[in-house]
């Protein structure tokens, strides 16, 4: 009779305790957050780009606005704010991604956007992307063995040209070798098209 009483007089207090257990957790979990917020190691962080070749990782993660004063908790929840503002500031960023790698590495993947042609300019040739936007001259020992060169200087042209280039297979892009003006009287914005291969359009 004593040990039924004494088993009887533990149930509800098990029950109390099974009871209480999730909010003790809850709330440990709360203190260990609230622990980590308030330390340093809540902004130490580590940040690598990759994908890139043509833009500077310094200027990719500038460009993100991502700052040492900011929380990892911060990157995480709005990563797409970050990514935006890669896609919006640098002018090679076609899509950014930032991914979170526990338990303080972050990692901002980039699509760039392809050189499509080059214009001369007094300062040497001028790369063109694809999204019609041009980009820091390069010097003449920089540039590819084969690329496509426009002669043009009206802007709202070459960015038409730059368009039309999207719908064109790119074994035949890689054949144009000039893009000019042919100079017609009837047609002003009649093209001539230079190939490789010496043949004019």
């Amino acid at each position: 009779k004593v040990k039924k009483q004494t088993t009887k007089a533990k149930s509800p207090r098990r029950k109390q305790v099974k009871r209480a257990l999730p909010i003790f957790i809850l709330a440990s979990v709360i203190l260990m957050v609230s622990l980590f917020l308030i330390s340093p190691w809540s902004k130490q962080k580590t940040i690598t780009v990759s994908g890139f070749k043509n833009a500077l990782e310094r200027n990719i993660i500038s460009d993100s606005g991502i700052k040492s004063s900011d929380y990892i908790f911060n990157l995480i929840l709005n990563h797409k704010n970050y990514e935006k503002a890669v896609e919006t500031s640098n002018v090679w960023i076609k899509k950014a991604n930032l991914t979170y790698q526990f338990p303080n590495r972050f990692t901002l993947k980039v699509n760039e956007y392809s050189i499509v042609a080059y214009t001369q300019t007094d300062q040497g040739y001028q790369p063109i992307l694809e999204n019609g936007k041009r980009v820091d001259t390069v010097n003449a020992s920089e540039l590819p063995e084969k690329f496509v060169t426009i002669n043009l200087t009206d802007e709202n042209q070459i960015q038409q040209l730059i368009k039309s280039f999207s719908s064109l297979k790119e074994d035949l892009l890689h054949q144009i070798q000039t893009v000019s003006l042919a100079n017609s009287a009837s047609t002003p914005d009649l093209l001539l098209v230079t190939m490789q291969d010496g043949n004019l359009v």
